[in-house]
């Protein structure tokens, strides 16, 4: 099995790996003189995002790789890593969002961004654009 095409997976898994393990064996604690926890921030919800779209997208890519001649698995393999690429450019627009100037032009500009980056990773990953999952979720 060719190794290559994992690679791009590593980086995200490897954060899972060891956060998995300061979870579980440091208490989630971000240095060991640490005594209570750090709330979680922007980076730390984008991340579990990143690895809830990575675990699936190696599975697929392990089972299209084990069974090369299934169509499906190479289709759901690339639409996992589709979602996950949107998942990247969301969390680079929040990156440029937080470093834009402050002046209303540059705010709106972005927001539209993140709100379009974010409506992209929804549709990939769910098949649903972004107002029909608010609708979903909306107080009736």
């Amino acid at each position: 099995m060719d190794p290559l095409p994992f690679k791009p997976l590593y980086p995200p898994l490897t954060q899972m790996a060891k956060r998995r393990h300061r979870i579980v064996h440091e208490a989630d604690l971000a240095s060991k003189s640490d005594t209570a926890l750090q709330g979680w921030g922007i980076a730390d919800e984008w991340q579990l995002i990143m690895w809830v779209t990575a675990v699936p997208t190696f599975y697929w890519l392990l089972r299209s790789q084990l069974e090369p001649d299934n169509e499906a698995f190479r289709a759901t393999y690339r639409k996992f890593r589709q979602g996950m690429d949107s998942v990247i450019t969301f969390g680079q627009k929040l990156i440029i969002f937080g470093r834009a100037p402050r002046h209303l032009r540059s705010l709106l500009q972005r927001t539209q961004e993140l709100k379009d980056a974010a409506d992209s990773a929804i549709q990939t990953l769910l098949g649903r654009s972004l107002s029909r999952w608010r609708r979903l979720f909306q107080p009736r």
